[in-house]
């Protein structure tokens, strides 16, 4: 039993010595941190007394920059709004450069061949007339007087002249001559041709008579129509320029002779196979020519723009529509050999033509001034109205 005892009591004892040094070590490490925690305290206490220092630096040197950050920010916000706005119309030249690419990638619009493009707007607009101060240009005086006129006033019993209004007696009366002169309204004239017909066996054909104001026959049943008429639709067709359907609505308002574009277009048509032998024969006469004036003016042929050439010498004119507006054209007319001298217009004068001379060793070329229009040139040639025309129609053709 005693030594059970003091079994324990040594147990005890060696477990008081054993907790005795596990406390001094649990001391000496508590003492090791404290020293340890101590140290970082200190440590942060200089770092929070650097950084409180900071602070304080910092707060002036906002307190110093604030109006310049509140002036950076007003700028970027006007920049931002420069930006919105650039954006905004940056975006619309992109439509508009869109919308313009879609209008060139179109075909272009063709216009009906009885219509002409517009004249630009940049063009000068000229005034009209001439300058103020000018001279008077008064029309000439006719050079006779086909028929006097008496036009009297009203006279009272004794003869004495009158105011037409209210009859009181004039004083101071004057004679005047009124020159006036106008044309004599036409009217449709319809003739019979009694002609004969037979069969010629020396010429193998059948003729017949002809009246030489008589067009070319045709074995028809209605009536045909006159050299004089045809004359003058083919003026007012080929000279003036007027289309068929207003030709014919001219005719009907003047000489009051109706009829249709058709029949003026075949019958027109018809003229131009009586002449077709005139054009080589003009051809022949300009080819030898010593002087051959020449000029082109645009022309329509179903709506294409073409050109229409004149060539002409004191007698002849000759007309030819052409695609080109090169030298091919005035070789393939006058021959590529050409003895005369060829005029060519400069658009800048007057009829009748100035010639400008140059010479020089090995060449030797003139230029003529004249009007570029066309109606300008041939109507000296055509001045007798229709009898040009008539003279051509009325040449004997066949049959």
């Amino acid at each position: 039993m005693d030594s059970e005892v003091k079994i324990h009591r040594k147990k005890l004892i060696a477990n008081a010595v054993a907790g005795r040094a596990d406390g001094v070590t649990q001391y000496r490490d508590l003492v090791r941190r404290f020293n340890y925690f101590l140290k970082q305290y200190d440590k942060l206490k200089d770092e929070l007394s650097h950084y409180r220092s900071r602070c304080y630096h910092l707060e002036g040197e906002l307190q110093a920059i604030r109006p310049e950050v509140y002036q950076a920010y007003q700028k970027i916000d006007r920049q931002q709004k420069r930006l919105d706005k650039l954006a905004a119309e940056n975006m619309a030249l992109r439509k508009e450069l869109a919308g313009i690419k879609e209008k060139l990638n179109q075909p272009p619009k063709v216009l009906p061949a009885l219509v002409k493009a517009n004249v630009s707007k940049d063009r000068p607009r000229l005034r009209p007339g001439r300058k103020v101060g000018h001279a008077a240009a008064l029309r000439p005086m006719p050079e006779k007087i086909d028929e006097h006129v008496e036009v009297p006033v009203p006279r009272d019993a004794g003869q004495v002249a009158c105011c037409p209004y209210c009859s009181v007696q004039l004083a101071e009366v004057q004679q005047h001559n009124r020159i006036v002169e106008d044309i004599i309204p036409s009217k449709v004239v319809t003739r019979c041709y009694h002609t004969l017909r037979g069969y010629c066996p020396g010429c193998r054909k059948r003729v017949e008579s002809r009246s030489p104001e008589q067009p070319p026959t045709v074995d028809i049943p209605h009536g045909q129509i006159g050299i004089n008429a045809l004359a003058t639709a083919a003026l007012l067709r080929i000279q003036y320029r007027l289309p068929y359907w207003l030709s014919t609505q001219l005719l009907a308002d003047l000489p009051g002779l109706t009829v249709s574009p058709g029949a003026v277009t075949k019958q027109i048509n018809r003229m131009s196979h009586w002449l077709e032998g005139e054009y080589p024969r003009l051809q022949v006469f300009l080819r030898g020519t010593p002087v051959a004036h020449m000029d082109e003016n645009t022309w329509r042929v179903n709506g294409i723009n073409q050109w229409l050439w004149t060539l002409l010498d004191d007698r002849h004119t000759l007309f030819h529509v052409d695609k080109s507006r090169g030298q091919k054209v005035v070789e393939k007319l006058l021959g590529e050999v050409f003895g005369g001298w060829r005029y060519r217009g400069d658009h800048r004068g007057t009829w009748p033509p100035i010639y400008t001379a140059v010479e020089s060793p090995g060449f030797t070329a003139m230029r003529c001034r004249q009007w570029v229009s066309i109606s300008s040139r041939v109507r000296p040639l055509v001045s007798g109205s229709t009898n040009t025309v008539n003279k051509k129609l009325t040449a004997e053709q066949p049959a």
